[in-house]
């Protein structure tokens, strides 16, 4: 897989293993990943982040222009399938999901793991973001959904909110086709 985004600094170019940073003035830099990247995203303005998911289950942050790199799984997933960003109030969170169904959302500013979700024995289907209450609900073929809070991190039992439903806003951030 490519894949190509343009950046107010210049151009990043993601080809098999390579992520290359083109800047406008000045020589190109280049990464080599020790595996096939099979899913990325760009997020963020300053920092910009690239984040690449790889066939061996990593998944690497790499922060721009300074090309400085975060390994955030070391064959902890399965093939990375996809990464998403979430919407502009948490502009420096991804999700990831692999083949297997592991859900992992990452703060790339602050380092750090938000959610983990293992594998189950049903397929995920959905992951939906639920604005102002910083809730994220993953739904699964065989029926479950479970919230989790993007605050602490935690698996939430149920959803109680005392303002009308029309105030909460949702975003799909993954949904299987």
């Amino acid at each position: 897989m490519s894949f190509n985004y343009k950046t107010p600094n210049g151009t990043i170019f993601i080809e098999r293993n390579v992520v290359c940073f083109k800047p406008k003035e000045g020589d190109k830099n280049e990464i080599k990943i020790q595996s096939n990247i099979s899913a990325s995203i760009l997020i963020g303005d300053f920092p910009m982040y690239v984040v690449v998911g790889c066939v061996d289950g990593n998944v690497i942050s790499i922060e721009f222009p300074s090309c400085s790199q975060t390994v955030i799984t070391r064959n902890q997933l399965a093939k990375i399938k996809s990464i998403s960003a979430l919407p502009d109030t948490h502009r420096y969170l991804t999700l990831t999901v692999d083949d297997q169904g592991s859900v992992l959302i990452y703060d790339h500013l602050y380092n750090k793991k938000v959610i983990y979700s293992p594998p189950l024995p049903s397929q995920i289907i959905s992951v939906e973001y639920f604005y102002p209450l910083c809730v994220m609900l993953f739904s699964y073929a065989d029926g479950r959904s479970f919230v989790w809070s993007l605050d602490t991190g935690s698996l939430l039992s149920t959803l109680q909110y005392s303002v009308p439903q029309d105030r909460i806003k949702s975003t799909i951030v993954y949904q299987t086709i």
